[in-house]
């Protein structure tokens, strides 16, 4: 995920309603955050992953959210922050890097976080190969729906990030890359 003005965002808002029930649920529930690239978001975003109930009554761990295993290159200097993870009622928690997140939220103890100037985490950047390099991290192991959609056993331990070359992105009607 790179260059998007939110690159991972969960927002709960007033969805709820009377007619919630075991089927239909109308809150933000069980969000699970695994075996992402996330590269900088565009100039002036605020986090490169953000977690928020906009009525500020629900935290992350109320909505069940949670993130592991990902892989964050926010190269400096940026003002763009790592997290912005819900606490509600308290504050939100808002960390500029790995560890700050973790002491914080208790999230992304098996991710990874890199600083730098170039992208660890992808092998051509300018030639859109954004796999991670040959002995870049692993992602947790496939939950079976998956695993079953990927021809993979469940539990296969993968590569993080994008398993192809990407095409290089053009600009159509609707659609602008920048």
């Amino acid at each position: 995920v790179y260059r998007n003005d939110r690159n991972i965002w969960v927002e709960e808002g007033p969805r709820t309603d009377p007619s919630a029930n075991g089927t239909v649920n109308w809150d933000l529930n069980r969000v699970s955050i695994r075996n992402n690239v996330v590269g900088p978001a565009t100039a002036g975003s605020e986090a490169q992953i953000a977690v928020d109930d906009w009525t500020e009554r629900r935290s992350a761990v109320d909505m069940a959210v949670t993130s592991n295993s990902n892989a964050y290159w926010l190269p400096s200097p940026t003002t763009t922050r790592l997290a912005r993870w819900a606490r509600w009622p308290a504050s939100l928690a808002f960390a500029s890097t790995l560890d700050i997140h973790r002491f914080k939220t208790g999230q992304d103890g098996s991710s990874t976080w890199s600083g730098g100037s170039t992208n660890p985490f992808a092998r051509d950047m300018q030639g859109y190969d954004l796999r991670v390099p040959v002995g870049g991290p692993n992602g947790e192991g496939l939950p079976r729906r998956v695993a079953n959609s990927l021809g993979l056993a469940v539990g296969a331990q993968i590569p993080i990030g994008p398993r192809r070359v990407m095409l290089p992105p053009t600009n159509r009607p609707g659609v602008v890359f920048r």
